[in-house]
């Protein structure tokens, strides 16, 4: 498969770091490859998290993904 010259990429992407204990643990199991179920009360971030860590893997230039698809 041919690589995508990709317009923008994850170096394009503001640094967002975890606030929460809760979001600490999506980051670590996001690096660990592990399956997450996102649950809680609006405004915890769990849909900017989410995006932001796809959005991480996806624009890498070495990753096999080439778009991101969320279902709530």
């Amino acid at each position: 498969m041919a690589k995508k010259n990709k317009e923008i990429s994850s170096s394009n992407l503001i640094k967002v770091k975890p606030i929460t204990e809760g979001q600490k643990s999506v980051f670590e199991t996001w690096k660990k490859g592990q399956n997450q179920f996102l649950f809680g009360c609006a405004g915890t971030g769990k849909t900017f998290i989410s995006l932001y860590l796809a959005m991480q893997e996806v624009l890498r230039s070495d990753t096999p993904y080439d778009r991101v698809v969320m279902v709530r």
